[in-house]
């Protein structure tokens, strides 16, 4: 029995002799050394689009006068990428970038709507003195009413300890409506829109009254500023 358990003590040892011998310590030369590259865990992609459209839309493109021999980019498949703020142009010799910053203005006609949609570049809108970056979709209106889509990245949180949070970046698309005179930029609520709009307010409000209208939406701004 005393013989038993000796081998077994012995074979112990042995295991531990040999897992130590087989453990990088820190001052091992594989550690010290600088020859040597650490294999570091790529991040996961992003989840979600950059895109103000997923998919290919046939557009027309006005490009800032002097910015290149011609002014027009007609009918065209584009992607716009609110990240970034270039344009994808799918041509016959392959995907072109070109920056929004050579672009003054594009529409498209929306498959869905059948309606032609306008988009004009917001550098030459200011809010507070400040020009956003991008483009805005605009009402043709006395007061004009801009709808700005920009991409808002949520990041990465995951907690290895907690296993909590996600492991990706998000990107999620935003979209903040503006009312525009005098090509100045004004939050889209109730305040700004009777104040830019005082010559009718009492008009305006028995109209927003008697529709049942919600400004917090875009149709309802849109209805208010076409009235």
């Amino acid at each position: 029995m005393k013989i038993q358990f000796l081998i077994v003590i012995i074979l112990s040892l042995r295991l531990s002799i040999t897992n130590a011998q087989s453990t990088v310590s820190v001052g091992s030369p594989v550690e010290q050394s600088r020859a040597l590259r650490e294999i570091r865990s790529q991040p996961s992609p992003p989840i979600g689009s950059v895109y103000l459209n997923d998919e290919w839309t046939v557009a027309t493109l006005d490009l800032i006068k002097g910015a290149y021999s011609e002014n027009q980019i007609q009918n065209v498949p584009i992607k716009l990428d609110l990240k970034t703020n270039t344009f994808e142009l799918n041509s016959s010799l392959g995907i072109k970038v070109l920056e929004g910053a050579k672009v003054e203005q594009f529409h498209f006609v929306d498959t869905k709507t059948g309606m032609s949609e306008l988009f004009i570049n917001c550098n030459k809108f200011k809010q507070d003195g400040i020009s956003l970056k991008g483009f805005c979709k605009m009402t043709d209106t006395k007061i004009a009413l801009a709808s700005y889509s920009y991409i808002q990245v949520v990041q990465a949180d995951y907690n290895v300890a907690l296993n909590m949070g996600s492991k990706e970046n998000e990107f999620k698309k935003k979209t903040s409506l503006y009312l525009v005179k005098d090509n100045n930029f004004f939050p889209a609520n109730k305040k700004n829109l009777l104040a830019l709009m005082s010559d009718k307010e009492t008009q305006i409000k028995k109209f927003m009254g008697d529709e049942n209208i919600n400004i917090n939406k875009e149709e309802g701004l849109k209805l208010v500023v076409e009235y």
